[in-house]
């Protein structure tokens, strides 16, 4: 009888939200709408330029070290800001979600040197509308599902 054990080799898992934030400012069709693209807003409104996007984690399941990989659904946040009049600046916002939509719905996987790859983005849901309650700006967001692998 012969016994074998197999090793798998852990990996880290990258943060996916890192990695959606990364290539988003790499890609010319967002940053050339926006250079703010965080997974956080900045607290200081003098750090803020609107048009603004956040990217964060909603829900998801990270996968063993051995599938070395993750699942996760993300929400992204698209902030207008207000007019010099109090009224909510929806132009800018709608441009920028619209691009990062443009993105999302186009790139199939993507490498993102340092951190990992991003292999697959799915689940798109459609974009949606609110007048911020807390600050009274614009803002658009969306949902999409976005798997992250190690190098």
């Amino acid at each position: 009888m012969v016994t074998r054990s197999i090793m798998h080799e852990t990996k880290a898992i990258p943060s996916v939200v890192d990695m959606v934030v990364d290539w988003l400012r790499a890609t010319s069709e967002v940053s050339s709408v926006t250079q703010g693209i965080s997974s956080t807003q900045p607290v200081d409104d003098d750090d803020k330029s609107y048009p603004w996007l956040t990217v964060k984690r909603i829900v998801g399941i990270t996968m063993t070290p051995e599938a070395a990989l993750d699942r996760a659904r993300m929400q992204f946040d698209a902030w207008g800001g207000v007019k010099p009049n109090g009224a909510p600046n929806w132009e800018p916002a709608d441009i920028l979600i619209r691009a990062v939509e443009l993105e999302v719905r186009r790139t199939l996987q993507v490498k993102i040197e340092g951190k990992g790859a991003l292999r697959g983005i799915q689940g798109l849901e459609g974009i949606q509308q609110l007048e911020d309650p807390d600050t009274g700006g614009a803002r658009f967001w969306m949902d999409a599902i976005v798997v992250g692998v190690p190098e």
